[in-house]
């Protein structure tokens, strides 16, 4: 694999796991040398989060307090998202509506929680909620097309 990484030109890092105590690792890790493939620390299994982290750890961001996602940017670049979680009527055991949760779809980010939504700075200030009531309506004449509307009142 290493050779076919070095036959493409790869410019990118590999990240090597084996068992703890496996001879393999220093063989990758010298053939990786000879090839000029960049490899990353060797993840040991069986591994931890912290130990997954230590290995990335070069290709993870600097710690910050997380991405700022204007909110008036995301409603324009349509990257607000509403995600639904259902209101269960716990002695009929049916749905009886959804909460709208909002979550923005960064195209760098991936999604990014309402933690890291900053506030609207633009000229009017209801954008966003304007955006997600609109959003929702929209979703739900949506639903009640494909599923009518409830039986149970």
């Amino acid at each position: 694999m290493l050779q076919a990484l070095a036959d493409k030109d790869f410019e990118g890092k590999v990240l090597p796991f084996a068992p703890r105590d496996s001879a393999v690792v220093g063989t990758v890790q010298e053939r990786a040398e000879k090839l000029r493939i960049a490899l990353l620390p060797p993840l040991l299994m069986p591994f931890s989060n912290e130990g997954l982290r230590e290995s990335i750890a070069t290709l993870l961001p600097e710690e910050s307090s997380g991405p700022v996602v204007d909110m008036a940017q995301a409603v324009r670049e349509g990257w607000l998202e509403l995600w639904y979680q259902p209101k269960i009527e716990t002695r009929a055991l049916v749905m009886r509506g959804a909460e709208a949760l909002s979550r923005v779809r960064h195209p760098a980010w991936g999604i990014v929680p309402p933690a890291y939504f900053a506030p609207e700075d633009s000229g009017s200030p209801d954008a966003v909620s304007d955006a997600v009531i609109s959003r929702a309506v929209e979703d739900c004449i949506v639903s009640l097309r494909r599923v009518g509307p409830s039986r149970s009142g």
